[in-house]
Protein backbone atom coordinates (compact mmCIF):
# COMPACT_ATOMS: atom_id res chain seq x y z
CA UNK A 1 0.00 0.00 0.00
CA UNK A 2 1.21 3.27 -1.12
CA UNK A 3 1.59 5.74 2.40
CA UNK A 4 3.78 7.97 0.95
CA UNK A 5 3.16 11.71 2.79
CA UNK A 6 0.53 13.57 0.47
CA UNK A 7 0.58 16.47 2.76
CA UNK A 8 -3.16 16.20 3.88
CA UNK A 9 -5.00 14.47 6.91
CA UNK A 10 -3.78 11.44 5.28
CA UNK A 11 0.12 11.40 6.79
CA UNK A 12 -1.25 11.12 10.25
CA UNK A 13 -3.34 7.91 9.59
CA UNK A 14 -0.29 6.63 7.31
CA UNK A 15 1.68 6.67 10.68
CA UNK A 16 -0.34 4.21 11.87
CA UNK A 17 -1.10 2.63 9.02
CA UNK A 18 2.65 1.58 9.12
CA UNK A 19 3.02 0.47 12.41
CA UNK A 20 -0.01 -2.00 12.26
CA UNK A 21 1.30 -3.53 8.69
CA UNK A 22 5.04 -3.57 10.56
CA UNK A 23 2.91 -5.79 13.23
CA UNK A 24 0.49 -8.37 11.41
CA UNK A 25 1.95 -7.59 7.93
CA UNK A 26 0.36 -6.05 4.78
CA UNK A 27 -2.74 -7.66 3.17
CA UNK A 28 -2.55 -9.69 0.48
CA UNK A 29 -1.93 -7.48 -3.13
CA UNK A 30 -5.06 -6.99 -5.26
CA UNK A 31 -2.55 -6.77 -8.16
CA UNK A 32 -2.55 -4.35 -11.48
CA UNK A 33 -5.12 -5.67 -12.83
CA UNK A 34 -7.52 -6.04 -9.81
CA UNK A 35 -6.56 -2.53 -8.67
CA UNK A 36 -6.25 -0.72 -12.31
CA UNK A 37 -9.54 -2.49 -14.12
CA UNK A 38 -11.64 -5.03 -11.79
CA UNK A 39 -12.34 -2.35 -8.91
CA UNK A 40 -12.95 1.09 -11.14
CA UNK A 41 -15.22 -0.72 -12.63
CA UNK A 42 -16.91 -2.07 -9.52
CA UNK A 43 -16.44 1.35 -8.15
CA UNK A 44 -18.84 2.70 -10.99
CA UNK A 45 -20.85 -0.25 -10.59
CA UNK A 46 -21.24 1.15 -6.74
CA UNK A 47 -22.12 4.62 -8.00
CA UNK A 48 -25.09 3.42 -10.11
CA UNK A 49 -26.10 1.60 -7.28
CA UNK A 50 -26.53 5.30 -5.71
CA UNK A 51 -27.69 6.79 -8.16
CA UNK A 52 -30.49 4.17 -8.32
CA UNK A 53 -31.16 4.66 -4.61
CA UNK A 54 -31.57 8.60 -4.34
CA UNK A 55 -34.60 8.00 -6.74
CA UNK A 56 -36.37 5.62 -4.47
CA UNK A 57 -38.70 6.98 -2.00
CA UNK A 58 -36.86 6.98 1.57
CA UNK A 59 -38.49 4.07 3.20
CA UNK A 60 -38.00 1.91 0.37
CA UNK A 61 -34.48 2.62 0.55
CA UNK A 62 -34.26 2.11 4.22
CA UNK A 63 -36.43 -1.17 4.40
CA UNK A 64 -33.63 -2.82 1.07
CA UNK A 65 -30.58 -1.48 3.23
CA UNK A 66 -32.32 -3.38 6.18
CA UNK A 67 -32.31 -6.51 4.57
CA UNK A 68 -29.15 -6.09 2.92
CA UNK A 69 -27.73 -5.92 6.83
CA UNK A 70 -29.97 -8.60 7.67
CA UNK A 71 -28.47 -11.37 4.78
CA UNK A 72 -24.58 -10.27 5.88
CA UNK A 73 -25.69 -9.82 9.71
CA UNK A 74 -25.22 -13.94 9.82
CA UNK A 75 -25.46 -14.18 13.53
CA UNK A 76 -28.42 -13.88 15.96
CA UNK A 77 -31.42 -12.21 15.70
CA UNK A 78 -31.90 -9.16 17.62
CA UNK A 79 -35.52 -7.69 17.41
CA UNK A 80 -36.06 -3.74 17.01
CA UNK A 81 -38.83 -2.09 19.52
CA UNK A 82 -40.20 1.03 17.79
CA UNK A 83 -42.04 1.48 20.62
CA UNK A 84 -38.66 1.73 22.64
CA UNK A 85 -39.20 4.79 25.17
CA UNK A 86 -35.58 5.62 24.80
CA UNK A 87 -36.48 6.57 21.17
CA UNK A 88 -39.62 8.19 22.45
CA UNK A 89 -37.81 10.50 25.11
CA UNK A 90 -35.48 11.55 21.48
CA UNK A 91 -38.56 11.85 19.78
CA UNK A 92 -40.07 14.69 22.33
CA UNK A 93 -36.43 16.16 22.42
CA UNK A 94 -36.62 16.65 18.79
CA UNK A 95 -40.15 18.38 19.07
CA UNK A 96 -39.28 20.35 22.31
CA UNK A 97 -36.02 21.32 20.55
CA UNK A 98 -37.53 22.94 17.46
CA UNK A 99 -40.23 24.42 19.61
CA UNK A 100 -37.23 26.40 21.71
CA UNK A 101 -35.29 26.76 17.79
CA UNK A 102 -38.03 27.56 15.39
CA UNK A 103 -35.99 25.18 13.57
CA UNK A 104 -36.08 20.58 12.96
CA UNK A 105 -33.56 19.11 14.99
CA UNK A 106 -30.56 16.99 13.43
CA UNK A 107 -30.27 13.43 14.75
CA UNK A 108 -27.49 11.12 15.58
CA UNK A 109 -27.15 7.68 16.67
CA UNK A 110 -24.15 7.20 18.23
CA UNK A 111 -23.08 3.73 18.16
CA UNK A 112 -20.72 1.66 20.82
CA UNK A 113 -17.91 -0.27 18.86
CA UNK A 114 -18.46 -3.79 18.71
CA UNK A 115 -16.25 -6.33 19.74
CA UNK A 116 -13.98 -7.40 17.12
CA UNK A 117 -14.26 -11.14 17.98
CA UNK A 118 -15.20 -13.46 15.27
CA UNK A 119 -18.30 -14.79 17.03
CA UNK A 120 -19.59 -11.09 17.36
CA UNK A 121 -18.53 -9.50 14.16
CA UNK A 122 -22.41 -9.68 13.08
CA UNK A 123 -22.85 -7.11 15.92
CA UNK A 124 -21.98 -4.76 13.04
CA UNK A 125 -25.09 -5.08 10.82
CA UNK A 126 -27.22 -5.33 13.52
CA UNK A 127 -26.35 -2.31 14.76
CA UNK A 128 -26.58 -0.33 11.05
CA UNK A 129 -30.22 -2.11 10.96
CA UNK A 130 -31.35 -0.54 14.59
CA UNK A 131 -29.61 2.98 13.99
CA UNK A 132 -31.46 3.29 10.49
CA UNK A 133 -34.57 2.34 12.06
CA UNK A 134 -34.57 4.09 15.24
CA UNK A 135 -34.15 7.23 13.32
CA UNK A 136 -36.69 6.58 11.24
CA UNK A 137 -39.11 6.10 14.72
CA UNK A 138 -37.24 9.11 15.99
CA UNK A 139 -38.44 11.16 13.05
CA UNK A 140 -41.68 9.87 12.57
CA UNK A 141 -41.40 10.07 8.96
CA UNK A 142 -39.39 8.95 6.14
CA UNK A 143 -35.76 9.94 6.63
CA UNK A 144 -32.21 9.28 4.76
CA UNK A 145 -30.00 8.51 7.82
CA UNK A 146 -26.28 8.64 6.53
CA UNK A 147 -23.90 6.32 8.01
CA UNK A 148 -19.83 7.40 8.60
CA UNK A 149 -17.58 4.42 7.81
CA UNK A 150 -14.01 3.97 5.90
CA UNK A 151 -14.22 2.87 2.67
CA UNK A 152 -10.40 2.96 1.49
CA UNK A 153 -8.38 0.07 0.78
CA UNK A 154 -6.97 -0.18 4.50
CA UNK A 155 -10.70 -0.78 5.65
CA UNK A 156 -11.61 -3.00 3.05
CA UNK A 157 -8.36 -5.38 2.70
CA UNK A 158 -10.55 -8.58 3.52
CA UNK A 159 -12.50 -7.97 0.09
CA UNK A 160 -11.42 -8.89 -3.19
CA UNK A 161 -11.41 -5.92 -5.98
CA UNK A 162 -14.76 -6.40 -7.10
CA UNK A 163 -16.32 -5.92 -3.53
CA UNK A 164 -14.26 -3.37 -2.65
CA UNK A 165 -14.46 -1.50 -5.36
CA UNK A 166 -18.33 -1.76 -5.48
CA UNK A 167 -18.89 -1.05 -1.62
CA UNK A 168 -16.31 2.26 -2.11
CA UNK A 169 -18.81 3.51 -5.13
CA UNK A 170 -21.69 2.88 -3.14
CA UNK A 171 -21.30 3.96 0.01
CA UNK A 172 -19.20 7.00 0.00
CA UNK A 173 -22.13 7.92 -2.13
CA UNK A 174 -25.05 7.15 -0.62
CA UNK A 175 -23.53 7.37 2.87
CA UNK A 176 -20.96 9.32 4.24
CA UNK A 177 -18.33 6.36 3.46
CA UNK A 178 -14.30 8.12 3.63
CA UNK A 179 -10.89 7.26 2.64
CA UNK A 180 -8.01 7.35 5.06
CA UNK A 181 -5.87 6.26 2.16
CA UNK A 182 -6.35 7.63 -0.96
CA UNK A 183 -3.40 6.95 -3.31
CA UNK A 184 -3.58 2.58 -2.17
CA UNK A 185 -5.79 3.34 -5.57
CA UNK A 186 -4.80 4.27 -8.96
CA UNK A 187 -5.85 7.57 -10.35
CA UNK A 188 -8.93 6.36 -11.79
CA UNK A 189 -9.98 4.82 -8.32
CA UNK A 190 -9.61 8.48 -6.82
CA UNK A 191 -11.45 10.07 -9.19
CA UNK A 192 -14.25 7.80 -8.72
CA UNK A 193 -14.15 8.51 -4.83
CA UNK A 194 -13.56 11.88 -5.49
CA UNK A 195 -14.96 14.16 -2.61
CA UNK A 196 -14.70 11.46 0.22
CA UNK A 197 -11.17 11.62 1.31
CA UNK A 198 -10.78 11.90 4.89
CA UNK A 199 -9.75 15.91 5.27
CA UNK A 200 -13.37 16.34 3.74
CA UNK A 201 -15.44 13.63 6.25
CA UNK A 202 -15.48 16.28 9.13
CA UNK A 203 -16.71 18.99 6.82
CA UNK A 204 -19.41 16.42 4.90
CA UNK A 205 -20.82 15.22 8.82
CA UNK A 206 -21.08 19.00 10.18
CA UNK A 207 -23.03 20.16 6.80
CA UNK A 208 -24.99 16.72 7.03
CA UNK A 209 -26.06 18.04 11.08
CA UNK A 210 -26.30 21.70 9.56
CA UNK A 211 -28.80 20.92 7.46
CA UNK A 212 -30.91 19.05 9.48
CA UNK A 213 -30.11 15.53 8.69
CA UNK A 214 -29.88 12.04 10.21
CA UNK A 215 -26.30 10.70 11.23
CA UNK A 216 -24.92 7.39 11.99
CA UNK A 217 -21.14 6.77 13.52
CA UNK A 218 -19.54 4.67 15.80
CA UNK A 219 -18.72 7.23 18.34
CA UNK A 220 -15.14 5.45 19.02
CA UNK A 221 -13.87 6.06 15.54
CA UNK A 222 -12.40 2.65 15.32
CA UNK A 223 -11.66 -1.08 17.54
CA UNK A 224 -9.94 -0.14 20.43
CA UNK A 225 -6.65 0.30 19.77
CA UNK A 226 -7.10 2.77 16.78
CA UNK A 227 -9.63 4.84 18.80
CA UNK A 228 -6.93 5.27 21.67
CA UNK A 229 -4.63 6.02 19.95
CA UNK A 230 -5.86 8.55 17.70
CA UNK A 231 -8.81 10.02 19.68
CA UNK A 232 -7.14 9.70 22.77
CA UNK A 233 -3.28 10.04 22.93
CA UNK A 234 -3.12 12.22 19.58
CA UNK A 235 -6.27 14.90 21.10
CA UNK A 236 -4.13 14.54 24.84
CA UNK A 237 -0.95 15.99 23.18
CA UNK A 238 -3.10 18.24 21.16
CA UNK A 239 -4.69 19.78 23.83
CA UNK A 240 -1.09 20.46 25.34
CA UNK A 241 0.03 22.28 22.24
CA UNK A 242 -2.76 24.31 22.65
CA UNK A 243 -2.71 25.32 25.75
CA UNK A 244 0.64 25.55 26.75
CA UNK A 245 2.96 28.76 26.39
CA UNK A 246 4.39 28.22 23.48
CA UNK A 247 0.92 27.79 21.61
CA UNK A 248 1.60 30.75 19.28
CA UNK A 249 4.70 29.43 17.70
CA UNK A 250 4.29 25.82 17.09
CA UNK A 251 7.40 26.16 14.67
CA UNK A 252 9.79 26.78 17.67
CA UNK A 253 8.12 24.64 19.62
CA UNK A 254 8.91 21.49 17.37
CA UNK A 255 12.54 22.62 16.64
CA UNK A 256 13.17 22.83 20.44
CA UNK A 257 11.51 19.63 20.76
CA UNK A 258 13.73 18.15 17.97
CA UNK A 259 16.83 19.43 20.34
CA UNK A 260 16.01 17.99 23.63
CA UNK A 261 14.44 14.55 22.20
CA UNK A 262 16.40 12.64 19.77
CA UNK A 263 14.29 10.23 18.85
CA UNK A 264 12.01 13.08 17.64
CA UNK A 265 14.69 14.60 15.47
CA UNK A 266 14.83 11.36 13.85
CA UNK A 267 10.91 11.36 13.37
CA UNK A 268 10.49 14.68 12.17
CA UNK A 269 13.59 14.34 9.53
CA UNK A 270 12.26 10.93 8.00
CA UNK A 271 10.34 11.01 4.63
CA UNK A 272 7.34 9.43 5.83
CA UNK A 273 6.15 12.70 7.64
CA UNK A 274 7.67 14.84 4.97
CA UNK A 275 4.19 16.15 4.22
CA UNK A 276 2.95 16.83 7.92
CA UNK A 277 3.54 20.77 7.61
CA UNK A 278 1.67 22.22 11.26
CA UNK A 279 4.47 21.79 13.95
CA UNK A 280 1.27 20.81 16.27
CA UNK A 281 0.38 17.68 14.61
CA UNK A 282 3.98 16.88 13.77
CA UNK A 283 4.09 16.71 17.70
CA UNK A 284 0.57 14.65 17.53
CA UNK A 285 1.71 12.34 15.18
CA UNK A 286 5.31 11.69 17.21
CA UNK A 287 3.64 10.39 20.16
CA UNK A 288 1.39 8.48 18.26
CA UNK A 289 3.70 6.76 17.26
CA UNK A 290 5.64 5.98 19.83
CA UNK A 291 2.20 4.83 21.40
CA UNK A 292 2.05 2.21 18.37
CA UNK A 293 5.21 0.30 18.50
CA UNK A 294 4.77 -3.18 18.94
CA UNK A 295 4.79 -3.21 22.93
CA UNK A 296 2.19 -0.03 22.82
CA UNK A 297 -0.20 -1.73 20.80
CA UNK A 298 0.12 -4.54 23.47
CA UNK A 299 -0.41 -1.68 25.92
CA UNK A 300 -3.18 0.12 24.21
CA UNK A 301 -4.99 -2.94 23.93
CA UNK A 302 -4.84 -3.45 27.59
CA UNK A 303 -5.78 0.10 28.08
CA UNK A 304 -2.77 1.73 29.30
CA UNK A 305 0.03 3.65 27.93
CA UNK A 306 3.39 1.93 27.41
CA UNK A 307 6.95 3.60 28.64
CA UNK A 308 7.92 5.00 25.63
CA UNK A 309 4.61 6.66 25.09
CA UNK A 310 4.97 8.10 29.00
CA UNK A 311 8.62 9.48 28.23
CA UNK A 312 7.46 10.56 25.03
CA UNK A 313 4.22 13.13 26.75
CA UNK A 314 6.93 13.58 29.55
CA UNK A 315 9.31 15.12 26.01
CA UNK A 316 6.73 17.06 24.53
CA UNK A 317 5.44 18.81 28.03
CA UNK A 318 8.85 19.88 28.82
CA UNK A 319 9.40 20.94 25.20
CA UNK A 320 6.39 23.11 25.64
CA UNK A 321 7.04 24.38 28.57
CA UNK A 322 4.34 23.17 30.34
CA UNK A 323 3.53 23.63 34.38
CA UNK A 324 3.95 20.21 36.24
CA UNK A 325 0.69 20.63 37.61
CA UNK A 326 -1.30 20.78 34.26
CA UNK A 327 0.91 17.85 32.86
CA UNK A 328 -0.03 15.84 36.05
CA UNK A 329 -3.64 16.46 35.67
CA UNK A 330 -3.56 15.81 31.70
CA UNK A 331 -2.02 12.38 32.30
CA UNK A 332 -4.47 11.43 34.68
CA UNK A 333 -7.26 12.30 32.37
CA UNK A 334 -5.79 10.32 29.16
CA UNK A 335 -5.23 7.38 31.57
CA UNK A 336 -8.51 7.39 31.94
CA UNK A 337 -9.38 7.84 28.76
CA UNK A 338 -7.08 5.42 27.62
CA UNK A 339 -8.58 2.42 29.84
CA UNK A 340 -11.86 2.85 28.14
CA UNK A 341 -13.11 1.75 24.41
CA UNK A 342 -14.67 4.67 23.69
CA UNK A 343 -12.46 7.74 24.25
CA UNK A 344 -14.31 11.38 24.69
CA UNK A 345 -14.43 12.69 21.62
CA UNK A 346 -14.28 16.00 22.82
CA UNK A 347 -13.08 17.63 19.46
CA UNK A 348 -16.22 16.00 18.15
CA UNK A 349 -18.68 17.11 20.79
CA UNK A 350 -17.51 20.49 20.85
CA UNK A 351 -17.49 20.70 16.68
CA UNK A 352 -21.02 19.72 17.07
CA UNK A 353 -22.22 21.65 19.81
CA UNK A 354 -19.72 24.89 18.47
CA UNK A 355 -20.36 25.08 15.31
CA UNK A 356 -23.65 22.94 14.30
CA UNK A 357 -26.22 23.89 17.22
CA UNK A 358 -24.51 27.31 18.30
CA UNK A 359 -25.72 28.57 14.95
CA UNK A 360 -29.39 27.61 15.65
CA UNK A 361 -29.23 23.39 14.44
CA UNK A 362 -30.31 21.53 18.00
CA UNK A 363 -28.60 18.27 17.14
CA UNK A 364 -30.26 15.20 19.18
CA UNK A 365 -27.74 12.64 20.16
CA UNK A 366 -29.13 8.91 20.31
CA UNK A 367 -26.90 6.62 21.79
CA UNK A 368 -26.70 2.92 20.77
CA UNK A 369 -25.05 0.46 22.85
CA UNK A 370 -24.61 -3.49 23.38
CA UNK A 371 -24.45 -4.54 26.24
CA UNK A 372 -21.31 -6.57 27.53
CA UNK A 373 -19.76 -10.08 26.50
CA UNK A 374 -22.17 -13.25 27.78
CA UNK A 375 -25.03 -10.72 28.04
CA UNK A 376 -25.64 -8.77 24.73
CA UNK A 377 -28.63 -6.61 23.97
CA UNK A 378 -28.73 -4.15 21.44
CA UNK A 379 -30.36 -0.94 23.11
CA UNK A 380 -30.83 2.50 22.54
CA UNK A 381 -29.50 4.65 25.61
CA UNK A 382 -30.83 7.85 27.63
CA UNK A 383 -30.72 10.60 24.19
CA UNK A 384 -29.92 14.29 25.05
CA UNK A 385 -30.30 17.38 22.90
CA UNK A 386 -27.75 20.15 22.24
CA UNK A 387 -29.12 23.69 22.48
CA UNK A 388 -27.39 26.54 20.85
CA UNK A 389 -24.74 27.94 23.60
CA UNK A 390 -21.77 30.19 24.16
CA UNK A 391 -18.21 28.95 22.53
CA UNK A 392 -17.27 26.74 24.74
CA UNK A 393 -19.83 25.61 26.28
CA UNK A 394 -22.81 22.81 26.08
CA UNK A 395 -26.14 23.47 26.50
CA UNK A 396 -27.85 20.11 27.43
CA UNK A 397 -31.70 19.68 26.88
CA UNK A 398 -32.60 16.70 29.15
CA UNK A 399 -35.86 13.94 28.43
CA UNK A 400 -37.11 15.67 31.60
CA UNK A 401 -37.42 18.93 30.11
CA UNK A 402 -34.39 20.31 32.29
CA UNK A 403 -31.63 22.51 30.23
CA UNK A 404 -28.17 22.58 31.85
CA UNK A 405 -24.75 24.50 30.60
CA UNK A 406 -21.35 23.13 30.89
CA UNK A 407 -17.94 23.61 29.78
CA UNK A 408 -17.96 20.77 26.17
CA UNK A 409 -15.10 18.90 27.77
CA UNK A 410 -17.27 17.82 30.80
CA UNK A 411 -20.57 17.43 28.76
CA UNK A 412 -18.41 15.15 26.55
CA UNK A 413 -16.62 13.08 29.60
CA UNK A 414 -20.40 12.91 31.36
CA UNK A 415 -22.02 11.91 28.33
CA UNK A 416 -19.62 9.47 27.40
CA UNK A 417 -18.80 7.60 30.72
CA UNK A 418 -22.18 7.45 31.10
CA UNK A 419 -23.33 5.67 28.54
CA UNK A 420 -20.19 3.58 26.71
CA UNK A 421 -17.28 1.44 27.76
Amino acid sequence: MDLRPVGTAEDLFAVFARREYAASGPPGPKGPFGRRLVEPFFQAVGRAGAVVESLLPADLSLTLQDRLYSFIQDGPEHPFDPRDPALARAAALARRAEELTGRPAAAACLLAHAPVEPDSLYLNPAMFRHALKGLRAVRGRPCRPKLVNAVDAFALDMLDAAGEGTYAGFMSRVHLGFLRVTRARPWVGRALTAGAEWHAIAPRILRLLGDGGDLVMVLAGGIPVTARAYYAVREAVGRLCRASPSAADPAAASARLARQAPLFAAFRSSGEVGGIRSGWRLIEAWVMDCALTRSGRAALDAGRLDPVASAALVAVAAALEVPPQDLVAARKRLEAEVARETPFRERLLAAVSGRVAARGRAVVLLPLGWGRKGAVRLEFLEPVCLLPAPAGRARVLTPDGGVAEAPTSEFARDFVESRFI
